[in-house]
C-alpha cells in the first residue's frame, strides 16, 4: 500500500538554476551537491523513494531535505 503523496516542489527557474550551478560546480562541497540533487529530482514530481533509488540515498535523507527546502 502507497503511503501519502509527498508535497510538490515547485522551483522558479532562478532556484533551479542555481541549484544546478551549485550541482556542476567542482568546488562545491559533495554534501551540498546532494541535498541540491535531492531537491532537483524532487521537483519531477518523484515521490520520495522513487527519489532515493535514483540518487542511491536513504528515503529519510530525501524526506529531511524536501521538508527542509519547503520550509524555506
Amino acid at each position: 500500500m502507497a503511503g501519502p503523496k509527498p508535497p510538490a516542489v515547485n522551483l522558479s527557474e532562478a532556484e533551479r538554476q542555481g541549484l544546478e550551478k551549485l550541482v556542476k560546480a567542482h568546488s562545491t562541497p559533495q554534501q551540498i551537491v546532494v541535498r541540491a540533487g535531492i531537491i532537483l529530482t524532487a521537483s519531477q514530481g518523484l515521490n520520495n523513494e522513487q527519489v532515493g533509488r535514483e540518487l542511491h540515498v536513504g528515503v529519510d535523507m530525501v524526506r529531511y531535505w524536501r521538508q527542509r527546502w519547503l520550509a524555506g
